[in-house]
């Protein structure tokens, strides 16, 4: 661990990437897959179920958490939701995806053939805090139809006060801002306007909190 004391850089990584937007009900919570962060971010997601936010839940990931009994993310993500109480004909996944702009390419064809996805206009999207605004960038390029918002996951014991003590979390936030202009400049990514995307919730926060859809298609 480091001092308490945040740098410079630290605050303007922080002031950029590690961002929340308001929330208001939408359609499904995206869970981006993250092995290491799996209670986390089911954690997170079984609480926007639970307070009604959405009614179903897309969990991504195909990366494997171990290779013995090959495991992957979402395999993970999906038994831990199980687990808080969040019911299995209200989960969608996939076991494919290894990145973020796959994770939303595959969630899409899930939700596709569900019978969900002409109906998913809003989504409250769950991925590992570092990267939120790179989520919401690639969400706002590779399907700019949906308002997305979105709540960052952390480990235990980490908050947005305290993430900077710890190494890996520095270098990790570290390595996620310095993707961002190479990934602009790839057309990988679609800047975004916090400020006008939370008036944007802020005003659908009239609408019913209990949302009422239809269950995903038998497999």
């Amino acid at each position: 661990m480091s001092g308490t004391k945040k740098s410079d850089e630290q605050i303007a990584i922080e002031q950029y990437m590690i961002v929340d937007t308001e929330i208001a009900p939408a359609d499904i919570c995206l869970i981006f897959g993250n092995k290491n962060i799996v209670s986390s971010l089911a954690d997170q997601a079984a609480d926007i179920y639970h307070r009604g936010l959405c009614d179903h839940i897309m969990v991504t990931g195909g990366v494997e958490i171990d290779g013995k009994n090959k495991q992957t993310e979402s395999d993970a993500i999906v038994q831990v939701l199980r687990d808080l109480n969040v019911p299995s004909c209200r989960l969608l996944f996939e076991r494919v995806s290894t990145n973020t702009q796959e994770n939303i390419e595959q969630a899409r064809m899930t939700l596709q053939v569900a019978g969900l996805g002409d109906s998913i206009k809003t989504v409250i999207g769950v991925g590992h805090f570092t990267a939120s605004r790179r989520f919401l960038m690639t969400m706002a390029r590779r399907w700019p139809e949906v308002l997305t918002m979105f709540r960052g996951a952390y480990p235990p014991g980490v908050t947005k006060d305290n993430w900077h003590c710890h190494d890996d979390l520095r270098g990790k936030a570290k390595s996620e801002f310095d993707k961002i202009q190479p990934y602009l400049q790839k057309n990988f990514l679609c800047e975004i306007d916090l400020g006008a995307l939370n008036n944007t919730v802020r005003a659908r926060r009239t609408a019913p909190i209990r949302l009422t859809g239809p269950s995903p298609k038998p497999g």
